[in-house]
């Protein structure tokens, strides 16, 4: 393994720091995600379980991807990816409006910019995939620095709206 802090390094910390972020809103949080599995027909009783173990999955899984390396570990997060953001596409497109609980609170009821949001951490392991490489302090910053960005820009454009929206109501 070549040791470097390359893209491939901080997009593998970017990842990792992303479902820790994910993991410990819902464990803060869990009732913003326990509504959303409703949608799956959870019953009452089993959504704080369900809740507890989806957030230690995720726990797990950025834990693992910041201690391990190589294309291998990152088909457990891809494969979580794209189950998570086929739920999204689902919440999006019904009739009735229901927040993901993705990140907790700390999310927006904004399920396309949750659609956005995992594309973007998709591309991410895709580009940690491309190069061998080995995580070093350096690129956790550097994953840090791109998931904090990418929570900022997706949740922070529904912030934005819910401002305007506001603003507008208020002249009226």
């Amino acid at each position: 393994m070549t040791q470097l802090i390359g893209p491939a390094a901080i997009a593998q910390s970017a990842v990792a720091i992303f479902f820790l972020v994910a993991g410990i809103a819902k464990l803060a949080q869990p009732k913003s995600t326990s509504g959303a599995l409703g949608v799956l027909r959870i019953p009452d009783s089993l959504r704080p379980a369900v809740t507890i173990l989806l957030a230690a999955t995720e726990l797990a899984v950025g834990i693992t991807l910041l201690l391990i390396h190589g294309r291998a570990i990152l088909i457990v997060p891809a494969i979580m990816l794209i189950t998570f953001t086929a739920f999204l596409a689902r919440l999006t497109y019904r009739e009735e409006a229901t927040a993901c609980g993705c990140l907790g609170d700390l999310g927006s009821a904004n399920n396309s910019l949750g659609l956005i949001r995992n594309t973007c951490l998709l591309g991410l392991l895709a580009l940690a995939a491309s190069v061998p490489t080995t995580i070093t302090p350096g690129a956790m910053l550097g994953g840090l620095q791109v998931v904090l960005l990418l929570i900022a820009l997706t949740e922070g454009v529904h912030v934005i709206g819910r401002i305007h929206t506001l603003r507008m109501a208020s002249r009226d």
